[in-house]
């Protein structure tokens, strides 16, 4: 649970959309969260002139757990459940893999493309859906997931300058994001949403920890600052991605996560000078109408299952 002072304003805000309807209330909590990621990936990697991206990822998770303390504290030990602590164990695995390697994405290529690349999550998880989870993923959905993979190389052009080593590290972080989704998918069936959101907090601080001590660098008041709003942004752009789908379907919801691109590519004009190539929107709005396909008709066939 966030601390009162960090909820405050969400829960003013959230009272002042009281009266509109469900689409309008998640279209504006997913255009609040696509603004705050887009500065804290934009932050992380000022702060990485002076941190490396694996001591910044530890920070970041370091500076969750004071919001999820509330939350610990209430349920106590046994609302933990470590029982399932293999589960939990590979969500943070996962989860690890996809926040170290998005920070060393967003570090080393250009900020519009580290952006682009992370669009291709929804994709990775529909094929492990498929795989892992044993769920019926039909002919539609397959088209829709070869046709989000063709954006991909879109952006990368395998023959080109922009296919290296950074960008295969920002697809297996997007892949890795995929696992951990699904992971917490099939922990959803059996475990509370609070012990699931509380756990990744507790695994993760500890494995940040051991990839950060051997580039440690104490950071200077300076970073120390920007650290902490890292860490405010973060977890405000978390909460607005919560009221965003507790308000209504992905297929509704998503299409607005996209704005991400056009406001990192502004963004990283801004602190960066950067420029990015046509081919990152037009690969990215490939991934974006294949992933959005992809939500409705989970949607759809969710819907169908119900009634």
């Amino acid at each position: 649970m966030p601390s009162p002072s960090l909820y405050a304003p969400i829960r003013a805000v959230e009272e002042a959309l009281a009266k509109q309807s469900a689409p309008m209330q998640a279209a504006f909590w997913m255009v609040l969260s696509a603004i705050l990621f887009s500065w804290m990936g934009a932050l992380v990697r000022v702060a990485a002139a002076e941190l490396h991206p694996f001591e910044l990822a530890f920070f970041r998770t370091v500076l969750a757990l004071p919001f999820m303390m509330p939350l610990i504290w209430r349920r106590g030990i046994a609302g933990l459940r470590f029982g399932q602590w293999r589960g939990y164990l590979a969500r943070a695995g996962f989860s690890i893999i996809g926040l170290m390697g998005g920070f060393y994405a967003v570090v080393h290529l250009n900020y519009a493309d580290s952006i682009a690349l992370s669009f291709t999550l929804p994709l990775f998880a529909t094929v492990g859906a498929a795989w892992f989870l044993k769920e019926d993923v039909r002919l539609r959905r397959w088209i829709a997931v070869g046709i989000g993979f063709i954006g991909m190389l879109v952006i990368v052009r395998p023959s080109s300058e922009s296919l290296n080593i950074y960008s295969i590290v920002a697809m297996a972080a997007a892949a890795a994001g995929a696992g951990a989704t699904l992971t917490v998918k099939k922990l959803s069936r059996t475990e509370p949403a609070g012990a699931i959101v509380a756990n990744l907090a507790i695994y993760l601080t500890p494995m940040t920890l051991i990839f950060a001590i051997p580039v440690w660098i104490w950071p200077t008041w300076q970073t120390w600052i920007l650290l902490l709003i890292i860490g405010a942004i973060g977890t405000a752009g978390q909460i607005a991605v919560t009221r965003a789908y507790a308000a209504a379907d992905a297929s509704v919801v998503m299409p607005f996560d996209y704005l991400r691109l056009p406001l990192g590519a502004i963004v990283g004009f801004i602190l960066f000078s950067e420029y990015p190539d046509i081919w990152t929107f037009v690969g990215a709005g490939i991934i974006a109408g294949s992933s959005v396909y992809i939500a409705y008709r989970e949607a759809k066939l969710a819907r169908e299952g119900r009634r």
